[in-house]
């Protein structure tokens, strides 16, 4: 009996003593991955002109799941090897092992081959992978943002007129790593900084939304983006200028000035030249039929030392009559029977009277480098 009850702890004891025969180290859940072709088009939307090459990163959710993905570089410049040519269309490419499902992608351009140079452009996409051999084709420019490597601000117009109030446009230049600007979405906004607008006791000297504390802040994600600033036309406390600044995350600062000048002072009026005094002929005595006619009656001269002159004078009964000049100086007259010869002599008018000597008399008016002559009508009887 004792025999019996030993051997039956001995056997509980063995029984104990086995432990489980199942490993300790855990499973590895790897889940399965299949080859998927990653395509670009040369030229397309995606790539610039300084594109030269394309890395596609794989971006699992969650957990990393052992081992890594290494990223797809494509190289898109002309001649790589990563490219073909087929009915005159370039295509670039590579492939990447991925689990299937949906999952995603970043997208990063390059300045230059094997993912090197400056980094231009980013783009992230989602992608459902279905089986081996799938092709996903990444031209399309979609989403993608370029990466700003510099900024230039412009002020428009720069400067303004002190105590005139206008209004002055803020935008942004932004660039690539390649000096080339962009025109397409930015990767980082661009914050557009205003100066102090605002001082105590004082009127504000600039406007624009949003003002917070007296400093105005916007914000640029894209180019052909402008923001206007109203001068308000205020002196009270205005400095010679004002500065504008920009900036963006892991992007150097920039800064421009606006700055005020003085009115011009109104042109000094040019006086207006004294006008020329025109002589106006005195006034003579019509001559009035009578006894002694004379044809013409009025003779005129441009110019003094002009050619002389002729009239006749007629009285029935008369062969012979006389003329003198009132006023040698202007003009002389001589006779020839009835025929007379007036020859000027200086600037003037003067009446030439002809005479029978009976006491009846006809008038000549003679007018010597006049512009403008007057008349009055005067009737005597002789």
């Amino acid at each position: 009996m004792k025999l019996w009850l030993l051997a039956l702890a001995f056997l509980a004891l063995c029984i104990g003593c086995g432990g489980s025969s199942t490993s300790s180290i855990p499973t590895s859940n790897v889940q399965p991955r299949v080859s998927v072709n990653i395509r670009v088009t040369v030229p397309s939307q995606l790539l610039s002109t300084n594109v030269r090459s394309v890395v596609v990163t794989f971006v699992p959710v969650g957990e990393v799941v052992p081992p890594p993905i290494p990223p797809l570089t494509i190289d898109v410049a002309s001649g790589s090897n990563d490219c073909t040519i087929a009915a005159g269309t370039t295509t670039c490419g590579g492939s990447l092992s991925v689990p299937l499902g949906q999952q995603n992608f970043t997208i990063t351009l390059y300045s230059d081959v094997g993912g090197k140079g400056a980094q231009l452009g980013v783009k992230s996409f989602t992608a459902t992978i279905t089986g081996a051999g799938q092709t996903i084709d990444i031209s399309s420019a979609s989403g993608t943002l370029q990466v700003v490597a510099t900024l230039q601000l412009v002020i428009n117009p720069p400067q303004l007129i002190s105590g005139t109030a206008a209004n002055v446009t803020v935008s942004v230049n932004a660039f690539d790593g390649s000096g080339k600007i962009i025109t397409s979405p930015y990767n980082v906004p661009v914050t557009i900084v205003a100066p102090p607008t605002v001082s105590p006791g004082q009127p504000p000297i600039l406007t624009a939304p949003p003002i917070v504390n007296g400093m105005g802040a916007t914000v640029a994600t894209g180019p052909d983006q402008f923001f206007t600033f109203a001068y308000s036309g205020t002196t009270v406390g205005l400095p010679p200028s004002l500065e504008f600044m920009a900036n963006a995350l892991s992007v150097p600062s920039v800064s421009a000035q606006l700055t005020f000048v003085l009115p011009t002072p109104p042109p000094t009026p040019t006086p207006s030249p004294t006008p020329t005094p025109v002589p106006t002929l005195a006034v003579l005595a019509t001559p009035t039929p009578g006894p002694i006619t004379v044809q013409p009656n009025v003779l005129l001269f441009e110019a003094a030392l002009q050619p002389a002159q002729t009239f006749s004078a007629a009285e029935p009964g008369f062969t012979s009559l006389t003329a003198t000049s009132a006023n040698p100086a202007v003009a002389t007259v001589t006779a020839a029977g009835t025929t007379f010869s007036v020859a000027p002599v200086g600037a003037g008018s003067t009446l030439i009277t002809v005479s029978d000597g009976a006491g009846r008399t006809g008038t000549v008016a003679a007018y010597v480098n006049q512009t403008t002559v007057i008349i009055q009508d005067r009737r005597r009887s002789h």
